[in-house]
């Protein structure tokens, strides 16, 4: 029979498992909050009457608000937000990255995407070897978070550049205290990081920056501040742009000064709209992973979830949602920049095609990997999946009920690792030396793809009903799909639906990897399905707001340190 499972077991490895996993979860029942995993002191969830603020950092989200009360609108909180965050976590985003942003503009009843992600110029890099070596910086892209927040600033804010920029600039002067998931990933990077200038800053005796003391900025302040008063022409063609070209050259990048001045932010794509439920979804279009977010939805819509129980306490849902989870990813290998090759949406969003994939879900045994879909196109090799772990999200809805869905990233942690003028350069770059076709006719930039999927879901009225976004890397995907099932599928608070164990599946093994606190009579019955499991060591941090008995209702992952503000 054709399946999406096989799993041999020896007779000992059969009989074992159960033991296994009932010493592995110390006997872990069913729930839903709180969890011991996830203490009520972590996460925050917030209530509000007018708007509100979901980030990584309760200090970003506080000054999104602020903007806002000063009479900004949510773009300007977005951009002023943005920028703190990548004062706080330099290690996860910052203006030497990039990202995209989904908007939703209530009085318009408009949609708009800003794709800003790091690019490369095709003449510059199209028959360039990459080259291994410590210093090769080949992978760094034209950063694009300045020409995004900028370009959305001038278009649909309200309040000037200098004042929606000031927050992050004061942050980056005064400072804040060291915290520990920054301190530990200073550690965790410190031989990345200790070979550009910008090390001293975080290191002092090959030692971390103490948890607690004041850490300031200078570089980065002085930066931002020359782009407040200049606008972006300080970052693509001043100063900016001929110390990060020094730097790039250096390290093996051919990049030219001609490439930063041409950089555009990418402002003629729709996002992609599908339904769930009776809501609507806008998510980010091609190269960017909201195409698995509508197709996971559409491959769960048909099952009564609700009916059927929780996929912590019902392996029939554990196994809908687990399957879901390897169709879409197994799909993913056709999302490409579509300005280089055609990406088959319609046909991979529609419920249709969801339905004909969804047979598959209780067939088994079966084979170990799940392969593509059967599209009418010839595709293209594609890049391998990237881990893009270390990424940040932000959320936010005005009085007005606009809204904003932001994902912003260095791609790994602290990017490439070369610092310059305050800020970490991306590791985003498309590598050029695995195209299989090669043509000096191609387009002029080519974006790599990215597993971010900044997502805004409305009513049947046309207004916003959850704003939702994440980092995590290949872990995004998944855990979006989780979190919006529990909150419209089975009525869940945005901080119960978070605190909910998340599983992780993907196409090319039966190996789930799991949260605590699934029962472990469900794993046993899963396991006799033919799933492996493993726990997580890592995953997904949601940022959400979503409105609940007319109020908004802002909530932050648990598995981070992120705040939630609002008015």
């Amino acid at each position: 029979m054709n399946t999406l499972l096989n799993y041999k077991k020896t007779p000992i490895v059969t009989w074992l498992w159960p033991i296994l996993f009932f010493l592995l979860l110390n006997g872990c029942a069913s729930r839903l909050v709180p969890l011991e995993t996830l203490p009520p002191d972590l996460g925050q969830r917030m209530e509000a009457s007018h708007a509100m603020v979901s980030t990584a950092h309760p200090i970003a989200s506080k000054i999104g608000v602020e903007i806002m009360k000063k009479g900004g609108n949510v773009i300007d909180a977005a951009v002023a937000s943005s920028l703190a965050v990548g004062v706080l976590e330099p290690e996860m985003s910052g203006i030497g990255g990039g990202g995209s942003m989904v908007i939703w503009l209530q009085k318009e009843r408009k949609a708009v995407m800003l794709d800003f992600y790091p690019s490369k110029r095709t003449r510059t890099y199209l028959n360039v070897s990459a080259k291994q070596g410590p210093d090769n910086l080949l992978v760094v892209g034209v950063p694009g978070m300045v020409a995004g927040l900028l370009y959305a600033h001038e278009k649909y804010g309200r309040l000037s550049r200098q004042e929606v920029m000031q927050p992050a600039i004061e942050l980056a002067t005064e400072g804040f205290p060291m915290y520990m998931t920054l301190h530990d990933m200073i550690e965790s990077s410190k031989d990345k990081i200790k070979k550009y200038k910008g090390a001293s800053l975080f290191l002092s005796d090959d030692k971390p920056f103490p948890v607690g003391k004041t850490f300031r900025q200078p570089d980065l302040a002085r930066t931002l501040q020359k782009i407040s008063d200049e606008g972006a022409g300080a970052f693509y063609e001043g100063e900016v742009a001929k110390n990060i070209i020094s730097v790039l050259n250096a390290g093996q990048n051919p990049v030219t000064p001609e490439d930063f001045r041409g950089y555009k932010v990418l402002t003629d794509k729709n996002p992609l709209s599908g339904s769930y439920k009776g809501s609507i979804l806008l998510t980010a279009a091609p190269p960017q992973s909201g195409m698995e977010i509508l197709e996971g939805l559409n491959l769960v819509e048909p099952f009564d979830l609700k009916r059927i129980g929780l996929p912590t306490q019902s392996d029939s849902a554990f196994n809908i949602l687990a399957s879901a989870m390897r169709v879409h990813n197994a799909d993913n290998r056709f999302i490409n920049d579509p300005r280089w090759e055609e990406v088959p949406v319609s046909a991979l969003t529609s419920k249709e095609y969801a339905g004909r994939r969804s047979k598959v879900f209780f067939d088994f045994p079966g084979p170990e990997k799940v392969s593509p879909a059967k599209i009418n196109k010839s595709v293209a090799v594609g890049e391998p999946e990237t881990a893009q772990q270390h990424t940040t999200s932000l959320s936010l809805v005005d009085e007005d009920g606009n809204a904003v869905a932001l994902t912003q990233t260095n791609s790994s942690m602290f990017g490439s690792g070369a610092w310059v003028d305050g800020f970490f350069l991306n590791d985003s770059g498309f590598d050029f030396s695995r195209l299989d076709h090669k043509s000096e006719n191609s387009p002029e930039y080519r974006t790599r793809k990215s597993t971010i999927a900044p997502t805004i879901i409305l009513d049947a009225d046309s207004t916003v009903r959850m704003i939702i976004g994440s980092p995590g890397g290949n872990y995004i995907p998944a855990a979006l799909v989780q979190s919006i099932v529990y909150m419209l599928e089975y009525g869940m608070d945005p901080m119960a639906a978070l605190r909910m164990p998340r599983i992780y599946a993907f196409a090319s093994s039966p190996r789930v990897q799991i949260e605590k606190h699934i029962d472990g009579d469900v794993l046993q019955k899963a396991d006799r399905m033919g799933y492996e499991f493993v726990m997580a060591k890592e995953g997904a941090r949601i940022y959400v707001i979503k409105k609940v008995n007319g109020k908004w209702v802002g909530a932050a992952d648990p598995r981070h340190e992120g705040g939630v503000a609002g008015y």
